[in-house]
């Protein structure tokens, strides 16, 4: 699972999950990033996306036309993810993108669809450097962006 939500900024427990058609074809793994196409259905994020909707909560092999996958999608949720690189207090509040492997890319802000919220060693000190809590920046972030379509 690449990124797998923990709290809602918001308050309450485990975020939940919406349903949101699928692009026919697409092949999406429970915690793929994913994004609002233009034709407005949902397809798995690559380096760069904009428009993005959230963390896949269920997964489609070759989606068939108008199949329901769902999405943990509000704004406020907070996930946790694997860096490309270690994590430093340094990094805490910087603008990120993701890899082709979707890794949070620490050094590429080009796309900043991704704001770093806090290290995962700062909750558990035994982690791995390379975990990071991350939220979707609104400006990145379908609901907020003010954008309909990519």
């Amino acid at each position: 699972m690449n990124f797998k939500p923990l709290f809602n900024l918001s308050g309450g427990g485990t975020p939940s999950a919406n349903p949101h058609q699928a692009l026919a074809g697409q092949t999406i793994a429970v915690g793929d990033l994913v994004f609002v196409s233009a034709a407005g259905l949902v397809t798995k994020a690559t380096d760069g996306s904009a428009n993005l909707l959230g963390v896949a909560a269920s997964s489609v092999t070759s989606a068939s036309a108008a199949e329901q996958i769902l999405v943990w999608d509000d704004p406020g949720n907070v996930y946790l993810a694997t860096a490309d690189a270690a994590v430093v207090q340094t990094d805490k509040y910087n603008m990120c993108d993701i890899d082709a492997d979707q890794k949070v890319d620490m050094s590429d802000g080009t796309g900043d669809s991704l704001q770093v919220f806090d290290l995962y060693t700062n909750y558990d000190s035994s982690a791995a450097t390379t975990k990071v809590l991350v939220t979707i920046a609104d400006s990145a972030h379908v609901y907020c962006s003010g954008a309909q379509n990519a």
